[in-house]
């Protein structure tokens, strides 16, 4: 019962803290921004453009105007680009195209010389060349209108070409327990990916506000008061408990902005078994980090003297980030396999590589087993060390206490 009310008292002040409604509301939309405002500002086009032309060959200019006046609008219909044809010799056509990008009148001007059908070559001036999007477009419509007076001149007809030419889609799909489905690669990546931030997110995050804890409290040596009516164990119990309770809450919490989202879009990023699978290798793992990161916190009195070792658990974390292109490709390549069977690394592994191929029902139950094992050895460490080094202040314990710590 006292574990309890200890699990209540973590799980009610932190879910009242500001740093838990940062860290679990505004981080993600945050981070969400981060990902999604750069692509939208790049598809928005609100204001049209203004272009010189400089045409020596008098036609493909009229064409060029022509066609990306139609095919380029704004989402109020309005052509996206707007044109200054410019004619005379070319310094004086240079001249007031120069004066015209002084004065911010136009984005930009476009040369066409005359044997661009043989160079395949034209300009393009600006006061930045950071438009890329624009470049592309004017580009590609300008390469096609050389291309298909090219193969006018050799007596091929561009429509038939076009025609014969055309790339062949290739329509996916996904065939998972003999059920066949369409298949979304982004969705392929982006849904693996997810499954493995929200794990780091909610883990690490509880995990340091437990090691935090701690160390404030030996600090403050409000554990001497604590450990008065219940025991070390008790107390480790309730603080993981409570902080157990508060990650699940963050999850919940991710996971519902993450449906409203992907709903929004039209796209299914959550899954009831990949939901199941995640939990269940969420909850030994979420107990691993959560019983290393309190012993740790019973070691030091401040987080720069933890540093190192908080640290070392934080790099672990992020190798499946690293390998999460090679693993995307090569599912149940060795190296891949192996690492599954690695704790504290597992249930990264693991979540990774449910979320992208069928795996047999042998590696789940070996590597769910490993990490329980792993994770109950862990904790009964993690016991030994916080029982025995949450009341002692002044002197730092070695490797070779620490041992026998454990082994007492």
């Amino acid at each position: 019962m006292k574990s309890l009310k200890v699990a209540r008292w973590e799980f009610m002040n932190r879910l009242k803290s500001k740093w838990f409604l940062f860290s679990a509301i505004f981080l993600p939309l945050i981070i969400v921004g981060f990902a999604v405002l750069p692509t939208l500002l790049l598809q928005e086009e609100t204001q049209a453009k203004t272009f010189a032309l400089i045409d020596e060959t008098g036609w493909i200019g009229n064409q060029l105007m022509k066609e990306s006046t139609e095919e380029f609008t704004l989402e109020s219909g309005r052509p996206q680009y707007q044109w200054i044809p410019l004619s005379g010799t070319k310094e004086s056509t240079f001249e007031v195209a120069d004066s015209l990008l002084a004065d911010d009148t136009i984005s930009g001007y476009i040369y066409i010389p005359e044997n661009v059908l043989e160079e395949r070559q034209a300009e393009y001036y600006s006061r930045k060349v950071s438009n890329f999007l624009d470049l592309q477009k004017l580009q590609g419509k300008l390469s096609a209108i050389v291309e298909q007076r090219k193969m006018e001149q050799a007596g091929l007809d561009p429509v038939k070409i076009e025609e014969l030419t055309r790339d062949v889609s290739l329509e996916t799909f996904e065939v998972r327990g003999g059920e066949v489905s369409e298949s979304n690669e982004f969705m392929a990546f982006v849904g693996p990916y997810f499954y493995i931030m929200m794990f780091f997110f909610a883990v690490f995050m509880s995990s340091q506000i437990l090691m935090r804890s701690v160390m404030e409290e030996r600090q403050n040596r409000v554990v001497e008061i604590l450990v008065s009516s219940i025991t070390p164990g008790g107390l480790m119990r309730g603080k993981i408990t409570g902080l157990g309770l508060l990650g699940i809450v963050q999850i919940a919490i991710y996971m519902t902005l993450a449906s409203i989202i992907s709903t929004h879009y039209g796209v299914q990023l959550i899954t009831l078994p990949s939901l199941l699978g995640f939990i269940a290798y969420f909850v030994p793992g979420f107990l691993l980090f959560a019983g290393f990161y309190s012993a740790v916190g019973s070691l030091f009195t401040s987080e720069q003297e933890a540093q190192n070792i908080s640290g070392f658990m934080s790099f672990i974390a992020v190798a499946p980030v690293i390998f999460l292109p090679f693993a995307m490709n090569n599912p149940n390549s060795t190296v891949i396999q192996v690492l599954s069977f690695i704790p504290p690394i597992t249930p990264f592994f693991m979540i990774l590589r449910m979320n992208i191929a069928v795996l047999p029902v042998w590696e789940y139950v070996v590597s769910f087993g490993i990490l329980v094992l792993f994770t109950l050895g862990v904790i009964w460490a993690a016991g030994k060390v916080f029982s025995t080094a949450i009341l002692m202040y002044g002197k730092r314990p070695t490797l070779p206490e620490l041992l026998r710590w454990i082994r007492a």
